[in-house]
């Protein structure tokens, strides 16, 4: 039976329009794929630049940057080669980090890595790693975990600071060392000798600190000039050195003052063979310019903890033992004891008895004629400095 034509015309048109529309579906498709392609391609070309950027980056950083895997080196720029001294026969990749460090580091390796990882990825230290010949170098690091050919790693960028950390070294050694003679300088030697105390009373070991000044050191600074007094005090620094034991500290106190931290390994509290040997060894004949020169020196010995328990006690009190030395007669040693305690307490009465009269202006300048007795007449004036209190009575 055939249809109407009129059913048939609108089958058609039916038809028609869902061919168009799968048409137009396929269009559209097609340009989606066509716009995906394209931003697929933009990705990729970006991706490629900013591959070959970190590349240009990495090559030409003047940082030294090294990727391990597993252990060993796999990535190393050619800052890193230089920094580690490469050459033909010694080569970075491959090398595995054991070799880089130093042999009581190497324990410690797989440390690092679980702080690595327990830090967020990242970590930052200063180090001694050894270079492929085996030297030393200190280095600033930074490390981060990474992905690299698809296997966990670790990149490490190292920068060479031995010339600050030498630097570091000279200023710290400066402010503890006399620049002369080596020796501690008084700021350090009052710690080192702080810590000798604390050490003596943690193991109840005798320690005592002896005060040494050059006789007469001044005049051969005037007859011969600074700079022989400066040979002889390194020369005196050597000497001592060779007497002093290991864990005797010794300092320069200022000019030709020298003080020493004696321990002793008995229950005396010093041996005084050692300070007549420190005597003896200094008197020694110095040349100095074809001049034999014979340089002695006078000694005050201060114990811990009867003669005080302060650095501060202990060497005001060997200071006052040695200028008694020196008032006995020079090139000897003495003890603080009874008298030199009385001495340095009538010394500090006075001193401060002086500050109170020049605090409260009871000083005044008095002028008295001297008259000769044989005609009379003035000879001269004294300047007397008297007190309103002495006046008044």
């Amino acid at each position: 039976m055939d249809l109407p034509k009129e059913l048939l015309s609108r089958r058609l048109k039916r038809e028609r329009c869902a061919r168009e529309n799968a048409e137009r579906l396929l269009e559209q498709k097609n340009l989606d794929l066509f716009l995906e392609a394209g931003e697929r391609h933009e990705a990729l070309d970006a991706l490629r630049e900013s591959e070959e950027r970190y590349r240009l980056i990495v090559e030409l950083s003047p940082d030294a940057i090294l990727i391990s895997t597993d252990g060993r080196i796999v990535f190393a720029n050619e800052a890193a080669k230089k920094l580690f001294r490469e050459n033909e026969s010694l080569q970075l990749i491959g090398t595995s980090k054991m070799d880089l460090a130093l042999p009581e580091q190497r324990a410690h390796i797989a440390d690092r890595v679980k702080i690595l990882k327990q830090a967020d990825s990242f970590t930052h230290t200063e180090e001694t790693t050894l270079r492929l010949d085996g030297s030393p170098l200190e280095v600033s690091a930074r490390r981060v975990l990474m992905t690299y050919d698809g296997k966990p790693s670790i990149q490490t960028i190292m920068r060479d600071i031995s010339g600050r950390k030498t630097l570091e070294r000279r200023l710290a050694y400066q402010a503890t060392h006399d620049n002369l003679t080596g020796t501690f300088n008084r700021i350090e030697f009052k710690q080192q000798l702080g810590d000798a105390l604390s050490f003596s009373e943690r193991h109840s070991t005798p320690v005592s600190v002896a005060f040494m000044d050059l006789d007469r050191f001044k005049q051969i600074n005037d007859r011969f000039g600074h700079h022989a007094g400066d040979r002889i005090l390194i020369i005196v620094t050597q000497r001592l050195r060779r007497v002093l034991r290991k864990n005797d500290v010794l300092g320069r106190y200022g000019g030709d003052e020298f003080v020493f931290v004696i321990r002793s390994d008995h229950d005396d509290l010093i041996d005084t063979h050692v300070v007549d040997r420190l005597i003896s060894t200094v008197s020694e004949p110095i040349n100095i310019d074809g001049h034999q020169l014979r340089v002695s020196c006078s000694l005050g010995i201060a114990r811990y903890p009867a003669d005080g328990t302060t650095p501060e006690d202990l060497l005001s009190r060997a200071d006052a033992a040695m200028y008694r030395a020196k008032a006995t007669g020079r090139n000897l040693f003495r003890f603080y004891d009874s008298e030199i305690n009385a001495r340095l307490t009538r010394r500090h009465q006075i001193q401060a008895e002086l500050t109170d009269v020049l605090k409260r202006g009871d000083l005044y300048l008095a002028y008295q004629p001297q008259i000769s007795l044989r005609n009379g007449e003035i000879a001269g004036v004294e300047a007397l400095l008297r007190s309103e209190e002495h006046t008044s009575e």
